[in-house]
Order: structure tokens, then sequence, then C-alpha cells
């Protein structure tokens, strides 16, 4: 394995693509106090890749579901609760 150098990682990262604007402003609206459930379902929802792996990690068997989670509303509660359970 080579070491890269400084110039080399700054090529690199130049040619990573750029985030979608729906993840931009979910992660933008996380500094926000007074963020709620639906408008966070909202942002995801914009991006169809993002709502699927949302979707896909609530309903994994890491949280050990009684029943399907089938919104992004739903999806964020389990996952927002998972989080403050796991503080």
């Amino acid at each position: 394995m080579t070491m890269l150098n400084r110039e080399q990682v700054t090529a690199r990262l130049k040619q990573l693509p750029s985030l979608p604007s729906a993840v931009s402003d979910l992660l933008a609206s996380f500094s926000n106090e007074d963020v709620d459930v639906e408008q966070i379902a909202r942002q995801i929802a914009r991006d169809q890749g993002l709502t699927a792996r949302v979707l896909r990690v609530a309903n994994s068997s890491f949280y050990g579901l009684q029943s399907k989670v089938g919104t992004i509303n739903e999806a964020v509660v389990v996952l927002v609760f998972a989080q403050y359970a796991a503080w």
C-alpha cells in the first residue's frame, strides 16, 4: 500500500460526487432544535435512495420490531427513539 501525499488526497477528494440537495438540507436541519419528525421525514422522502435506505435500516433485525415499518415517518420515529435509548 502506498502513501498518498497531500496533493493526491486533495485531487481525489475533488473527484467525489457532491451530496444531493435533499441530503444537504437534511444534515443542515439537525442543527435546528425545533425540527420535528414530519419535517425530517419530508426531507428524507425527497430522495428515493435515502428513503429506501432509511426504511431498510428501520426494518432491520437490529431494532427487533414486532411489525414492519411502512412509512418514512414511522422509520424516523424508530431511529430517533433508538438513538435516545442508546444514550
